[in-house]
């Protein structure tokens, strides 16, 4: 996908992130406030796609700022800081999230590393709250 190797290789671009209208009130006055977030498949964190596509008629889009740098693209992990075991759970996540990775050795070890991760285009997870600044909230077209 030509456009997510672009997005990729900007390292601070557009991002979209899915939610409520009264966390989305929220988010645009305060900013995203992990203590208030969900914990996910892949850990705390604030989840950006690159479709501001609603997938629920109750959702609300907010476009982003992202700030990529540091962030683990597991479809090309260019790093020996992982075994070859690791290296390929993260590449299978693609496809499927290893359950309870949240809670596992080899999170804490992308945690410890990366401030994100990007599993393709739909999800990718930001670890800290500050790489992701809201712009605005989208209204449906």
């Amino acid at each position: 996908m030509k456009s997510f190797k672009l997005w990729l290789e900007n390292k601070q671009s557009l991002a979209y992130h899915k939610t409520t209208e009264d966390a989305a009130e929220s988010i645009l006055q305060n900013g995203f406030d992990l203590s208030k977030s969900r914990k996910f498949e892949l850990g705390l964190g604030v989840y950006v796609s690159l479709s501001p596509q609603q997938t629920k008629t109750n959702e609300v889009v907010i476009e982003c700022q992202v700030s990529m740098d540091k962030f683990l693209d597991v479809r090309n992990i260019q790093t020996s800081l992982f075994t070859p075991e690791e290296v390929k759970i993260l590449e299978e996540m693609t496809y499927f999230v290893e359950p309870n990775f949240s809670n596992s050795e080899l999170a804490k070890k992308v945690k410890t590393n990366y401030r994100g991760l990007i599993l393709n285009p739909r999800i990718i997870v930001c670890y800290y709250p500050e790489d992701v600044k809201p712009i605005k909230k989208l209204t449906p077209s």
